[in-house]
């Protein structure tokens, strides 16, 4: 099986898909019945941490695998360039490499009510502290003026 050299491009906070054709060396489709497969993004080669791709097969005479990853999964990748790569197993237990390159994640501007409404609440918490600590000085150097009289 020949390894296809391909570069993804994931928008932060959607559910991505894309479907891969398992091709032959000789270019031509590979039936992959009975095949399993498996795939991961990581920031580099090297990274411990991973994140795992669902894997699905299409029209298995037709060697399409379908890689994807839920909303839940690219919220939490923080905008920037991964590498990955898609790995399949045949049933005689021979692995090869479908699939590998670079995926771009973009960061998303639209976010979730429930989020907005955390950092909302953050936000408010936060400048309620910055008022408070400076009240607090406001108070302390209205004392200190009064003493000082």
């Amino acid at each position: 099986m020949a390894s296809q050299k391909l570069n993804l491009t994931v928008d932060q906070g959607t559910d991505f898909s894309e479907t891969l054709i398992a091709k032959n060396a000789d270019g031509t489709v590979q039936d992959v019945t009975g095949f399993s497969a498996s795939g991961q993004i990581r920031k580099s080669y090297t990274s411990d941490t991973a994140t795992n791709f669902t894997v699905s097969f299409g029209d298995v005479a037709k060697g399409e695998v379908i890689i994807s990853l839920a909303r839940a999964q690219t919220s939490s990748l923080p905008a920037s360039r991964y590498v990955y790569d898609v790995e399949l197993t045949s049933a005689a237990n021979k692995r090869s490499r479908l699939a590998e390159g670079q995926v771009t994640v973009t960061q998303e501007v639209t976010r979730d009510g429930a989020i907005d409404f955390v950092t909302e609440v953050r936000w408010r918490i936060l400048n309620l502290r910055i008022s408070q600590y400076q009240l607090g000085r406001l108070n302390t150097n209205k004392s200190d003026k009064q003493h000082s009289n």
